[in-house]
């Protein structure tokens, strides 16, 4: 069987015309970086790449010789080739195109090595050594045989030390000691390529989720909450990466590696299409917005039950995998959605669907939560919406909706309770949608001149006159940057909370790092996510020394591990002849999309950043705009020393006074249920009272 490569792609990036060599036209040649471990088990169709059976159905005996030779089915086909397919092509038929498909998968996974992403490693006693990285885990490979395997559920930590490489294994039962396998690499670039790849695999692959979804018959997808459907909080959000890769293997990997045995299927099944009934998948092209700004408008929740057909009379467009918020395209005004009270209308924004925040999910995805709710006892679906044009552009103080009010002297685990019903009905949600995302009346002006306009990353995240960090300067003292306080517990946590850096201002960033007295900064980024540039390298890479100005950074160490990096630097102030020890923790467990689907790993590092924590010195955190992940860092730690002193947690509070002082922070609500239910999971593990039994 062949293929056809016809495939459609979206570039994220820019091609410099510089790394392209020779005349044109030019051939770019896209390699699969993750590979589908059992294609039986895929609920969408994921291949793009169809064989002969799927491009012309079943073999015609009247078909004339030859009738492949126009197909380019792999580089460099001959005549041998082409005659091969053409004999191999009767012998499969009766296949639908996805089962064809699915026939061609099975087959190439059974390939020697499938999956398999070898980088080559160097030992004085064995020339052939690669290490191999795939679905289930880190193997090595002597002479291109697998003699170790690795499963991701025993590795607790990966690192990498200029050529050294280290896997940390998970101590089995009765052993002592840290069982650590290092292997030597060509040099340290390599080394470093070798760690990021494993990150990105076990990111890819080892979602916690694909369990849960794996047992929806044992965990109920919806519940009832005072007669509504409301989502179970458990099924957790899912981006659009892990809608591709739900049904991969769970962490658990088999009792022995097997890197080629096939799980053959016959039960092949057709892609479930991605409409319901009267649902249509309007594709839009629109501007992404870096920060995902929502319009102001009214909050609505519209209750809606199906007719005797199952219908409820609406289509919507949008989605995360359409770059455009979820709208309604079009109502039927002899519907049930044109004749309930309020009614649904064209334009509407629809934010949240049976108390389930839909801001990070795909419009197929949508499309499943709305039929699911026609197979729900009550079989009524909850939308809240945003109606544009029937509020005003902007709310100032006294029309702001008062925050929920507390009863006085709650104690911690009450406001716990609070919170956690608040998340699971959902009104959690809809009061954060009601905060200001820029407090009204605080002016912007100097992030707005035009000598300051090109050091914004985002033209529309900027920071208060108020608050902004003003550098040591006559002229030239501007930076995206803003000082942050919260006090807790009676304590005061002072944050300077950035954009990353631009090229041109790595140096004003240098400059606010020292001027502030700061001695640890957060990173919350990658460098680049999507293709896209989310902030600039401003550290060298170690042993180097880059000059930023009259400021000298040099980094001594970089140590990694699955989840962040750390770095030490020296920050020297040349023309004072002054030093300073910086540490630089960088999270990289971030998802692209969305927020993390476990939040054991950002808790990890929100106290390796403690830890690191100068009382007196401010944290300068960043992420790309420096208000999401920004924010939720910055909750997240005022939430634990409110719980660390028993005291209770209000996050909406936390977070209204920080839009107070920075605009924004949290953007979304997919982050906001995130930092929520990260704090439940704290204080569940940690400071709960323990249920003692009543005798």
């Amino acid at each position: 069987m062949g293929f056809n490569y016809s495939i459609y792609c979206f570039l994220f990036f820019l091609i410099s015309r510089s790394v392209l060599t020779g005349t044109d036209p030019f051939y770019l040649i896209f390699r699969v970086r993750f590979f589908i471990s059992d294609p039986n088990s895929l609920q969408h169709e994921q291949t793009r790449c169809v064989n002969v059976l799927a491009e012309f159905g079943d073999y015609v005996p009247e078909t004339p010789a030859g009738y492949v030779d126009k197909i380019h089915f792999i580089p460099d086909q001959d005549k041998d080739f082409l005659f091969k397919v053409e004999s191999l092509h009767p012998q499969h038929k009766g296949l639908s195109q996805s089962e064809a498909e699915l026939c061609y998968l099975n087959t190439a996974r059974t390939l020697d090595l499938y999956g398999v992403e070898l980088h080559s490693a160097r030992d004085a006693n064995n020339p052939s050594l690669w290490v191999g990285i795939a679905s289930g885990g880190v193997a090595m490979f002597c002479n291109l045989v697998c003699s170790s395997f690795f499963p991701w559920i025993n590795v607790i930590k990966i690192s990498f030390k200029r050529k050294r490489f280290f896997i940390h294994l998970r101590r089995k039962h009765g052993e002592v000691g840290q069982q650590v396998v290092s292997v030597s690499m060509p040099n340290s670039r390599a080394c470093k390529n070798l760690w990021r790849s494993c990150v990105d695999h076990h990111t890819f692959y080892n979602r916690k989720s694909a369990q849960a979804v794996s047992k929806t018959r044992s965990v109920p997808l919806y519940r009832k909450i005072i007669g509504d459907v409301m989502w179970n909080p458990v099924i957790k959000a899912v981006s659009t990466e892990h809608l591709e890769t739900k049904s991969l293997p769970s962490r658990s990997p088999p009792s022995t590696p097997n890197w080629r045995s096939p799980r053959m299927r016959h039960d092949f099944r057709s892609p479930q299409p991605s409409s319901v009934d009267n649902l249509t998948n309007e594709m839009s092209y629109v501007t992404e917005s870096e920060d995902n700004k929502e319009a102001d408008g009214e909050l609505l929740l519209v209750r809606i039950s199906p007719d005797q057909d199952g219908k409820f009379g609406f289509n919507v467009k949008g989605g995360v995998d359409q770059k455009m918020p979820l709208a309604i395209s079009h109502v039927n005004p002899n519907s049930p959605a044109g004749r309930c009270v309020p009614a649904l209308l064209e334009g509407d924004q629809v934010l949240l669907i049976n108390g389930r925040d839909i801001s990070e999910h795909t419009h197929q995805q949508v499309v499943m939560f709305i039929k699911a709710s026609r197979e729900s006892h009550s079989k009524e679906l909850a939308l809240l919406v945003r109606r544009k044009g029937n509020a005003t552009t902007q709310l100032w103080p006294e029309e702001m909706p008062p925050p929920p009010s507390h009863p006085s002297g709650e104690s911690l685990e009450e406001s716990m309770a609070r919170l956690e019903k608040g998340l699971s009905s959902g009104t959690l949600l809809m009061q954060f949608e009601k905060l200001y995302r820029k407090k009204p009346g605080l002016a912007m002006s100097c992030a707005k001149q035009s000598e300051n306009l090109d050091k914004n990353r985002y033209k529309d995240v900027l920071p208060y006159d108020i608050t902004r960090v003003v550098l040591q300067a006559e002229e030239d003292n501007y930076i995206n940057a803003s000082h942050v306080k919260t006090e807790p517990a009676g304590g005061v946590l002072h944050y300077v909370a950035a954009q990353g850096p631009l090229p041109h201002t790595c140096t004003h960033f240098w400059r606010s790092v020292w001027e502030q007295g700061a001695t640890v900064i957060i990173m919350l980024t990658t460098l680049t996510e999507r293709g896209r540039t989310k902030c600039h390298q401003y550290w060298p890479h170690p042993p180097e020394v880059k000059d930023y100005g009259y400021l000298q950074v040099c980094c001594h160490s970089e140590e990694c591990n699955l989840a962040y990096v750390t770095r030490e630097l020296t920050l020297t102030h040349t023309q004072l002849g002054q030093q300073r020890s910086i540490t630089h923790l960088q999270y990289v467990a971030w998802p692209d999309h969305g927020v993390p689907e476990d939040s054991s790993d950002f808790l990890d590092f929100v106290q390796a950043m403690r830890s690191k924590r100068m009382d007196t010195e401010p944290l300068v955190v960043h992420c790309s705009a420096g208000i999401g992940r920004t924010g939720v860092l910055i909750t997240m730690e005022t939430a634990l020393i409110l719980m660390e002193n028993t005291k209770p947690v209000y996050p909406l509070e936390i977070l209204t006074s920080l839009r107070e002082q920075r605009a924004m922070m949290v953007q979304t609500s997919c982050q906001f249920s995130f930092v929520c239910e990260a704090i439940l999971r704290v204080y569940r593990e940690r400071f709960k009272p323990s249920q003692t039994p009543s005798s």
